[in-house]
């Protein structure tokens, strides 16, 4: 194989998760799809992809000590980046499908990313399934992927107009303008640690190998007459859309949670903006993530528009204290023991996570049409208690809530999915003020 580039702290940090975390961060985007499927046009535009993307047939190799992208031979496991199959079941069955292929995890030195494409042949209409190692691409590259793919499949594309590169993508610490020294990286995380150990962090309620766990996803739909409501109701309020669920996820768990008055927000950030060499819509890994801290009281009213300004704030501070920086340089054997002790942990370190974004990928490709996408990632390695996904496509909002079990309760989860759709119900014509907590 030939050796492309070693990873930077990032990178090295998720195919560590994977590879000692028994898959933790492997993601899966689902998109349904409306209209005929031709299987040997999509096989051959898979092709084309992994000649004019070499890039697309990286694996991960441990050399002498130190990890690297390196490049697997045109011909090396050709048949496993695609997956064709017929489904005779419903296609209302697709969440079961979508956790199946998550969770056959991928062999890093084999490949990182796999297209499993379902044919209903009873209805008109399909799914693919995108199975990605996040140290390849972020939501931001498994779209640009995703959208080459449709593109073609759509005839918007010609496959000899698909874009061509033998460069692999810079890493995020080698591109950023906020690349760091490891000192300085490691003393930003201890600060974290210090404001996170007021905390009555919650412990895993069992202990279990972590090939004994199982990451579990609701997932619901959001349709585009409650978000233009909510929408409307971000702009009279002034906040974003991203710090209201924000505020209706934490207001729902402490809700659920009454032994508990803190909370640790872990947001996703996309830092693409601040490396001086990579595209908005790309292959690679760029994102970071950055917690904020939220309070209640017994004796309180918290007001949904006040937590979501709150957080609007706390995010704005938090990305310029922490989540805008990466170290550019690191220890290998450091970053291995810090995911040796995060697999041995029993208690759900990073507290709550939540992602949102708007989707890169269109509403309809020629006469293929996007019905619906969701996004889930495996958290086997039991660091959160619970994560939301939120992608807006077209118009309408689909979310993904997973928990971990047996370390954290079904039970409340689903309570905690449940209290979050009906505070964003409440949110109607009338003034929606308070949420007693």
């Amino acid at each position: 194989m030939e050796k492309i580039r070693e990873l930077g702290f990032g990178e090295l940090r998720m195919h560590l998760l994977h590879s000692l975390g028994d898959g933790t961060t492997q993601g899966a985007l689902h998109v349904r799809i409306e209209g005929e499927l031709d299987d040997k046009y999509l096989e051959s535009v898979v092709e084309s992809l992994l000649i004019k993307l070499p890039v697309l047939r990286a694996t991960i190799q441990k050399i002498d000590g130190r990890y690297y992208f390196c490049l697997a031979d045109r011909n090396h496991h050709r048949n496993g980046f695609l997956d064709i199959t017929v489904d005779k079941n419903s296609p209302n069955l697709w969440q079961a499908r979508l956790e199946a292929e998550n969770n056959l995890l991928l062999n890093s030195e084999e490949q990182l990313w796999r297209l499993v494409a379902v044919n209903y042949q009873s209805v008109n209409c399909w799914d693919l399934i995108l199975v990605m190692h996040h140290a390849l691409m972020d939501a931001a590259g498994s779209e640009f992927l995703l959208d080459q793919i449709l593109g073609c499949l759509g005839n918007l594309y010609e496959i000899g107009s698909l874009e061509s590169t033998d460069n692999v993508f810079p890493s995020l610490e080698e591109d950023a303008v906020t690349a760091c020294e490891w000192e300085k990286y490691v003393g930003i995380q201890n600060n974290i640690k210090i404001k996170l150990a007021s905390l009555n962090l919650q412990k895993h309620l069992s202990s279990v190998g972590l090939n004994e766990r199982n990451t579990k996803s609701q997932y619901f739909q959001v349709n585009q007459d409650l978000v233009a409501q909510l929408e409307d109701f971000c702009e009279i309020n002034q906040i974003s859309l991203n710090s209201l669920f924000s505020a209706a996820l934490l207001s729902s768990i402490a809700l659920c949670t009454p032994d508990r008055k803190s909370f640790a927000l872990f947001s996703a950030v996309s830092l693409r903006p601040l490396c001086q060499n990579v595209k908005e819509r790309s292959l690679g890994c760029y994102l970071n993530v950055m917690p904020t801290v939220h309070s209640f009281s017994d004796d309180s009213v918290s007001s949904i528009i006040s937590l979501s300004r709150e957080h609007k704030i706390e995010v704005q501070r938090a990305f310029l204290n922490t989540g805008r920086w990466i170290p550019r340089n690191y220890d290998v054997a450091i970053v291995e023991n810090m995911i040796s002790t995060l697999a041995n942990s029993n208690t759900f370190g990073n507290d709550i996570g939540i992602t949102y974004a708007e989707s890169g990928l269109a509403p309809q490709y020629g006469k293929l049409k996007v019905k619906h996408q969701y996004v889930t990632a495996r958290r086997n390695i039991g660091n959160v208690a619970l994560i939301l996904h939120g992608l807006k496509s077209d118009r309408d909002i689909y979310f993904s809530l997973s928990h971990v079990e047996p370390l954290q309760s079904r039970e409340w989860a689903i309570l905690v999915k449940n209290k979050f759709l009906d505070l964003l119900l409440m949110i109607n014509k009338s003034s929606f003020d308070t949420v007693k907590i």
